[in-house]
């Protein structure tokens, strides 16, 4: 908590000046995000005039704690806008404490993003929170050994034509993102009445038997389970150790000069004939407070970071996916290797549904991984 308040003073913009507004901005974003972050609320207070833009940075469980002690109608609040992940916006909103974004500006963001974004951050008919970006796993492969797209994950687990040394594929035995597409797509796709797909010990266990070839080599129990496997997995594959692994678009960075080829799709069916599991969609978000003295400007803030030149320059630095469609017809986008993977690995991805119900499965999957 020391280290949050620290911080936030450092990234601070200074004393309330009289006859100003003054805002103040939550977030659990990390140091190099959260200054780019400070540094856009900089810039969008210099072009609103009199206001003064504040930016706090807590943990992310300090953060949500601190959200959940609100009171709705309090006089004194801490915040008037918060970036947030958007399986908080449930929990936030049946306490009465975030605004509705107005039917105009959720016109215009209806115009602007893509598919699910908007639906990731509405409740019922109620449109919660302006989405700044998106992350989702996909499938990276070096088509040098599968000059054929692959098909389905059970003919990659049991490729024959790899040079001797080559692991097939490779992902995190310990992380729901992971895991959940892989298990869902062996179940069927069935979900439950949450809309989170049926995942239990049993599937698990089923997975896995199905799964054992690709660490039955020595050392290959590494690349499943340990410390910081994805710079393992990107390491292996741009050694041409590693034909294939699950990863995430902060990963193109590290991708893109290692020399090897790569494509990106969606997480392909398990089992030939299967359905795809669809991996899970995240989205940062920004709020409003529904009870800030400066709501109509809180309101205009958001907005502000949620347009195309600024949601540009926040997901370079967090190397998230941006949630505008223009995005994905730049220029810049058709000549990135993956980018456009990730965004249709986005669309036919699942979001977690908001609310604690969502967390806790979310949760009990990582436990019952951690202990199997």
């Amino acid at each position: 908590m020391l280290a949050a308040v620290l911080l936030a003073g450092a990234l601070g913009c200074g004393s309330p000046t009289p006859n100003r507004a003054h805002l103040t901005v939550a977030t659990s974003w990390g140091p190099l995000a959260a200054a780019s972050l400070h540094q856009e609320l900089l810039l969008i207070a210099n072009e609103l005039g009199a206001v003064d833009l504040d930016l706090k940075v807590y943990s992310p469980s300090v953060l949500r704690e601190l959200l959940s002690r609100q009171l709705a109608a309090a006089e004194e609040s801490w915040v008037d806008l918060a970036v947030v992940p958007n399986d908080w916006l449930t929990p936030l909103a049946q306490r009465g404490l975030l605004a509705e974004l107005p039917a105009s500006r959720v016109a215009t963001l209806q115009e602007r993003l893509v598919g699910q974004a908007l639906l990731a951050v509405t409740e019922g008919d109620r449109v919660l929170a302006y989405p700044l970006s998106a992350e989702v796993v996909a499938f990276i492969y070096n088509p040098h050994f599968f000059p054929v797209p692959p098909r389905n994950l059970e003919e990659v687990v049991s490729a024959t034509s790899l040079p001797p040394g080559v692991v097939p594929f490779a992902f995190d035995l310990t992380d729901p993102s992971h895991v959940a597409p892989l298990a869902t797509s062996l179940e069927g796709g069935r979900v439950d009445e949450a809309g989170l797909p049926r995942i239990d010990t049993p599937l698990l266990l089923a997975l896995f038997g199905r799964l054992a070839p690709l660490w039955s080599c020595p050392d290959c129990w590494r690349l499943f389970h340990g410390e910081d496997l994805e710079s393992l997995h990107v390491q292996l594959f741009a050694e041409g150790r590693l034909a294939s692994f699950l990863g995430g678009p902060w990963l193109l960075e590290a991708l893109e000069p290692a020399g090897q080829p790569f494509v990106v799709v969606p997480v392909p069916p398990f089992l030939a004939g299967s359905e795809a599991g669809g991996a899970f969609v995240g989205y940062q978000c920004v709020v409003v407070r529904e009870h800030t003295p400066w709501l109509d400007l809180a309101l205009e803030v958001g907005a502000r970071l949620a347009t195309s030149e600024v949601n540009d320059r926040l997901n370079g630095v967090i190397r998230r996916l941006p949630v505008r469609a223009e995005a994905y017809r730049s220029r810049r986008s058709l000549e990135t290797s993956g980018i456009l993977g990730f965004l249709r690995a986005l669309e036919t991805g699942r979001y977690l549904p908001p609310g604690e119900p969502g967390l806790a499965r979310l949760e009990q999957l990582r436990q019952t991984l951690l202990r199997l």
